[in-house]
C-alpha cells in the first residue's frame, strides 16, 4: 500500500539536541528541537539566548522557557549564534535568519505550522528577535516576536556604561540603516510593521 512509502513521524514528544542548522564561514551553528506529542502541525517558537552577544549557547539563559512552551503544546527550537568579539554584527542577525529558514525548510519533519512561528529572546536575544522580526520578509517573516528585556538603545546604553566598542558601533549602524530602509518600504507600501 501507499502508506508503506510514507515516512513515519513520531507521535510521542521528542527532544533532539545539537542539530546543525547552518555553517557560515565554517562555524557550526547548532539548535535543539522539541516536538510535542501528537500529529501537529504545532505553533512554534524559535528561542534566542542572551549573553551580551559575547557568551552563551542554545542552552544558556532560556531553559526556564522550555517547560511552559512544552506544556502549552508548542514545538520549539533553541539556537546558538556566532558571538562577538569574534563575529561582528550583523553576523548574529544573519544567524537568526538562517535558523528561521531552516525551521521552515524542515517544517514537515518537525511538525511546524509555518503560519504560526514566533521568535522569542531575552537580553541580547531580545534585541536579535526584535531586529529579525522588524526586517523579516519572505522566507524570514514570522508571525510574532516576544522580546524579554531586549537591549534596543545600544548606543545610549554603551554611553551610559562608558564603553562604545566596535561591535556596538556596528550594531547601531546596521539598526539605523535597517530602520531607514524599513520606514521607506512601509511608506511606499502603506503597510504596518510586520508584527
Amino acid at each position: 500500500t501507499i502508506s508503506c512509502l510514507l515516512p513515519v513521524l513520531p507521535v510521542t514528544a521528542q527532544l533532539t539536541k545539537d542539530i546543525e542548522y547552518a555553517k557560515p564561514g565554517g562555524a557550526s551553528l547548532l539548535l535543539d528541537a522539541y516536538v510535542p506529542e501528537g500529529k501537529g502541525p504545532f505553533p512554534t517558537v524559535i528561542l534566542v539566548h542572551g549573553g551580551g552577544w559575547v557568551n552563551g549557547t542554545q542552552r544558556s539563559y532560556v531553559p526556564p522557557l522550555f517547560d511552559p512552551l512544552s506544556n502549552a503544546g508548542f514545538a520549539w527550537f533553541t539556537i546558538n549564534y556566532r558571538l562577538a568579539p569574534g563575529s561582528h554584527f550583523p553576523a548574529q542577525a544573519e544567524d537568526v535568519d538562517a535558523a528561521i529558514r531552516w525551521v521552515k525548510k524542515h517544517a514537515r519533519e518537525y511538525k511546524v505550522d509555518t503560519r504560526r512561528i514566533a521568535l522569542m529572546g531575552e537580553s541580547a536575544g531580545g534585541h536579535l528577535v526584535s531586529y529579525a522580526g522588524a526586517r523579516g520578509k519572505g522566507d524570514t517573516r514570522v508571525a510574532a516576536v516576544v522580546a524579554f528585556y531586549g537591549a534596543h538603545d545600544l548606543l545610549g546604553r554603551a554611553k551610559k556604561l562608558g564603553e562604545i566598542n566596535d561591535n556596538v558601533k556596528d550594531v547601531q549602524l546596521c539598526v539605523q540603516v535597517s530602520a531607514k530602509s524599513a520606514n521607506e518600504e512601509q511608506k511606499s507600501a502603506n503597510q504596518r510593521p510586520p508584527w
